[in-house]
């Protein structure tokens, strides 16, 4: 009986043929997971706290600065990367709070980014984006209201610098102006000063007239305003009429984070 011949494979050929596909996955693999990996970005843990800094500096001679009361009790965080906000955080605190701690964010380490913090009290500030923050048109203006003091910092960051606390002081972003008379009599101002501040570039913007009248308070009569200024002294041309006697108008050196003190002695 004839059989069916049967050829016995080349295994050698077989096997070198198996590990030349297997080779070429292999490849493709290492390939993929190449390209999967780049060079990683690491995550860092970034918690800011901020110091209130309420003293400044006497521009005008006239009297000197004295300790203040912190009356802010609204706090803002902002964290940017370029144009894209990538945290913000909100909160009341109590009121004369001068260290505020903010909650842990977690950042892409070696990137840059821009931190805006602002305190104010809470209404007198248009603030949801800290990029640029006005004062509240709705808010009535009479030169007697302490509550329009507020602090702010602005501070790059890099994320390689995180994992631990990052300590920052605010400073007032704008000119306080002091002025008064020794005499029993309404005091009328009138000003015009800018509203808007760029935290980041310190630029001011938005000039708004304000007019309001002080009445006096036992024998002399004061009033102050809080001012956006800049870190050059820049002049405000103000214009004051005490009870009957003439308009006065002057002009008056104001720089951020200072006090400008004006004091009128009236002779006749």
């Amino acid at each position: 009986m004839c059989r069916e011949s049967v050829s016995t494979p080349d295994l050698t050929e077989n096997t070198m043929y198996m590990y030349k596909r297997l080779h070429i996955f292999a490849l493709i693999a290492l390939a993929l997971v190449s390209c999967s990996k780049e060079t990683p970005v690491s995550e860092t843990e970034v918690r800011f706290c901020a110091t209130i800094q309420p003293e400044v500096t006497v521009l005008v001679k006239g009297g000197e600065a004295e300790p203040e009361p912190i009356l802010t009790d609204h706090a803002v965080l902002e964290i940017w990367r370029g144009n894209v906000r990538i945290a913000r955080q909100e909160k009341l605190v109590p009121a004369g709070l001068a260290e505020i701690p903010f909650d842990s964010e977690k950042l892409a380490g070696g990137v840059d980014y821009d931190v805006f913090i602002w305190v104010d009290k809470e209404g007198y500030y248009e603030c949801s984006d800290l990029r640029n923050v006005s004062l509240d048109t709705d808010k009535s203006y009479d030169g007697a209201n302490p509550e329009f003091d507020a602090f702010f910092v602005y501070a790059p960051f890099n994320g390689v610098q995180g994992n631990e606390v990052t300590n920052v002081t605010l400073k007032r972003p704008f000119a306080k102006v002091n002025f008064g008379a020794p005499v029993a009599s309404p005091l009328a101002v009138k000003f015009s000063a800018p509203t808007t501040l760029n935290l980041k570039t310190g630029e001011v913007s938005e000039t708004r007239n304000f007019e309001y009248t002080v009445q006096p308070e036992a024998s002399s009569v004061t009033a102050f305003d809080y001012v956006f200024a800049t870190e050059e002294i820049s002049h405000l041309n103000y214009t004051f009429k005490l009870g009957e006697r003439d308009e006065i108008t002057t002009s008056v050196p104001v720089q951020k984070n200072t006090k400008t003190n004006i004091i009128y002695n009236i002779t006749n």
